[in-house]
């Protein structure tokens, strides 16, 4: 029998552990959690109390547990552990670690990107305390970001020299490496290429929009939906660079998804590679509007030791009626959670699912996520519909009862794009 450990409960998680059971495989999830603390632990086979930074401990339990491959889902450490335990135990996994590096250094990546002719933002560079003269040299506004972080963590727009030091900083702090991306900040919409690999085969499924609030961060994305304006632009410009690019660069199995932000040249420049699930969870509803299910792709990877290239789905071309949607939903305010509301009156919302990230009795950040529905919709008027029914029902109420969440009500920017495509 097949038995695969994942590492962590993190979004995705449980699906995995879900799919993985129906298809017979016995299934480990560790890490420092108490079972009744993780969704993931209560639904597997077997749980562990070994945090998955233990790479040693871990190692020698699977070898005396007899794991045949390991997985995670959208976290950035566990996948990084992932690929350590793997290259140890010799079992399946979709990428190695020189390929995951590049995930995990967005400067790498764009060098590559400039290489292959793949548009990126201005980069600039300074000193580790910036001098005078350097800062003098920055075309402003720009953006800070740790070089290895992800979810918008230690992320600045810098729009002078007092914001970028008190922005690099922040960065600083966050960052595993101390290293600081900056870099022009660009004026256009956020769009995700999202791709499935076998054998070094690459096939675009979905190439999205993501849409912020008016008023809000513009890097808190609230919507996060299945068409896009740039489409044709995207397949006719970009994607032949980025397949030579990713199977140039060792890239062959699972799935990938590159973040572009156009600038108002209307160029489309990479920002980031991400070589897991992400975390805004529209792979789910893809899987009915595009019909390719990323999840059970990277488990089948794990499970079988490679995914065939005839089952990749075709490169997308055209928008689909069809809408898949991931909203997230964003805190505008830090707090200590009193109650969630509304979650379990989301029953008439075609394949939805529901992950509330924010806690009763814990504390939240202001622009962290406090909770993702992910559905798809019948076209874009029924879209906007589920977007406003989930926004009449939903609340996260701080311990003063004020509603901590962003609601998204950009509706006429959802139908120019989509009335451009479809």
């Amino acid at each position: 029998m097949k038995k695969i450990l994942m590492l962590g409960t993190s979004s995705g998680s449980v699906k995995m552990i879900e799919y993985a059971k129906s298809i017979g495989v016995y299934t480990v999830v560790t890490d420092y959690l108490e079972p009744e603390e993780s969704n993931a632990k209560l639904i597997a086979d077997e749980s562990w109390m070994i945090s998955t930074a233990d790479i040693d401990k871990l190692e020698k339990k699977c070898v005396e547990e007899g794991i045949t491959g390991v997985l995670s889902g959208v976290s950035d450490f566990n996948v990084t552990q992932a690929v350590k335990l793997s290259e140890r135990l010799h079992t399946p996994f979709y990428c190695d670690s020189n390929v995951w590096a590049y995930s995990r250094n967005k400067a790498a990546f764009k060098e590559k990107c400039r290489k292959y002719g793949v548009p990126t933002a201005k980069q600039y560079f300074v000193s580790n305390v910036p001098t005078d003269e350097e800062i003098d040299n920055i075309d402003f506004p720009v953006v800070v970001k740790p070089i290895d972080a992800s979810a918008n963590r230690g992320f600045s727009y810098c729009y002078n020299k007092q914001q970028f030091l008190e922005g690099y900083e922040k960065a600083k702090e966050i960052s595993i490496s101390g290293n600081i991306v900056i870099e022009k900040l660009l004026k256009g919409k956020e769009y995700t290429a999202f791709y499935a690999l076998a054998d070094g085969e690459a096939r675009l499924v979905n190439f999205w929009t993501m849409l912020s609030q008016s008023g809000m961060p513009e890097n808190c994305y609230s919507v996060n939906m299945s068409v896009a304006d740039a489409l044709e632009q995207y397949n006719k410009d970009v994607d032949s660079k980025v397949k030579k690019l990713l199977k140039d660069l060792g890239y062959r199995d699972g799935i990938v998804w590159i973040e572009f932000m156009a600038d108002e040249d209307n160029s489309l420049n990479a920002l980031e590679i991400g070589h897991r699930l992400s975390g805004e969870m529209l792979w789910l509803p893809l899987s009915n509007v595009r019909g390719f299910n990323a999840m059970k792709w990277l488990v089948d990877y794990v499970v079988n030791g490679k995914n065939e290239v005839s089952k990749l789905p075709c490169n997308q071309t055209d928008n689909s009626i069809q809408c898949a949607c991931s909203y997230i939903l964003w805190t505008k305010q830090a707090g200590i959670v009193k109650s969630v509301k509304g979650f379990d009156d989301l029953l008439n919302i075609k394949g939805r699912n529901i992950n509330v990230i924010a806690k009763i009795g814990k504390h939240i950040d202001i622009y962290r996520y406090g909770a993702i529905v992910t559905f798809y919709s019948d076209d874009i008027e029924q879209m906007i519909a589920d977007i406003k029914y989930i926004d009449s029902k939903v609340q996260i109420l701080d311990e003063n009862g004020h509603d901590m969440l962003i609601h998204f009500d950009n509706f006429e920017k959802i139908k120019k794009i989509y009335n451009h495509t479809v």
